[in-house]
């Protein structure tokens, strides 16, 4: 499969291993990685971001994809004040 179809899609970066999570960001790019819960099941690591910081050889700019910029990107960058507003007026 070509990578430019990869980058179609967005990854999560909590596949419970931490060598399986460098994967998607060497074939899609970190900005197609974004960090993930299991919420509201119990299979997830109790710390997600403790778990990104095991990915093998991430790089400072790549781990502020997953932990920021991807989900940013995806929801847009206005998303997090547009919800608190969503909250305060119900």
């Amino acid at each position: 499969m070509p990578r430019e179809l990869l980058r179609r899609f967005y990854f999560d970066a909590l596949p419970h291993d931490a060598k399986a999570a460098r994967h998607p960001i060497n074939m899609a790019g970190a900005d197609r990685v974004v960090i993930g819960t299991d919420h509201p099941l119990d299979m997830g690591p109790d710390g997600p971001v403790g778990s990104i910081d095991e990915i093998p050889g991430l790089a400072a700019q790549e781990r502020e994809s997953v932990y920021n910029l991807t989900a940013r990107s995806l929801l847009g960058e206005g998303w997090h004040s547009r919800n608190r507003r969503r909250k305060d007026e119900a």
